[in-house]
């Protein structure tokens, strides 16, 4: 069945393909439990996901088949490339304490990441700033619509998590945060528009949107490890926190002590 709606690159009403987020060469190949925020709500989150079980990877109706085809052809296998890159680093640790040397095509990985948000907020990214066609349409663009940074972090979790428009508020400082999410091993990702990142251990990555589409580099990038236990989008737990966190004890259960 043909799904008709807005592209969220061209914006344009067109029937819609899917689009794997991330790429099914990107570790998105397998069954997938998809659940809703509502529905994470609803059970620990160091419990078992349930949701809908989806077969073959997630993703969405979100592109038009002439858009998605070509940012797969520009952009997939560098991102895969990364994302291979991240997992042999964490299965050597799950929470690297140096720098991470990745090698290869910056601008072609950091165009596969807008790609990703595109369909994380679709269509309303693209009706925002409509540059961004440009920018992902033309390979060799390396200008980023102005106020738009793009954060890194690695994610060792089996879980993922997807939040558009999000729009949350410290209050220690009152400092109001928006941006959007996405979270899928072994990476997250976090785009802001004209506002700080909502965490400062975030890696800043923009810079990568200089490089021009046959620019190679080999780059040491810092990322932090922030494994996703929650659908809460913007909450940071690092590696050691998370290994630390017990469920509640429930009524009739024996608390065994500390793991």
């Amino acid at each position: 069945m043909t799904t008709e709606g807005i592209c969220g690159i061209c914006g344009r009403k067109r029937p819609l393909s899917f689009e794997h987020l991330p790429p099914q060469s990107a570790f998105n190949k397998q069954t997938a439990r998809i659940e809703t925020f509502e529905e994470a709500m609803q059970h620990h989150p160091l419990d078992p996901t349930g949701g809908k079980i989806k077969q073959g990877g997630v993703g969405l109706h979100t592109l038009c088949t002439d858009c998605n085809s070509k940012t797969g052809a520009l952009y997939v296998n560098e991102y895969t490339s990364w994302a291979n890159q991240a997992a042999q680093l964490l299965g050597l640790d799950d929470s690297p304490k140096e720098p991470q040397v990745f090698k290869g095509y910056p601008g072609r990985f950091l165009k596969q990441v807008v790609t990703l948000f595109m369909s994380v907020d679709h269509p309303r990214l693209i009706q925002r700033h409509p540059d961004f066609y440009h920018y992902l349409m033309l390979k060799n663009r390396t200008r980023l619509p102005r106020g738009i940074r793009i954060y890194a972090y690695l994610n060792p979790s089996t879980k993922g998590r997807t939040s558009n428009n999000q729009a949350i508020t410290n209050i220690e400082t009152h400092k109001h945060f928006f941006f959007l999410e996405f979270a899928f091993f072994p990476f997250g990702f976090v785009l802001t528009e004209k506002s700080p990142p909502p965490d400062d251990r975030l890696v800043d990555i923009t810079e990568l949107a200089r490089y021009s589409y046959d620019d190679y580099a080999e780059l040491p990038l810092f990322l932090p490890s922030f494994p996703v236990i929650s659908q809460f989008a913007g909450i940071y737990h690092p590696m050691d926190e998370v290994r630390n966190i017990r469920k509640p004890v429930q009524d009739g259960d024996e608390d065994s002590g500390p793991a």
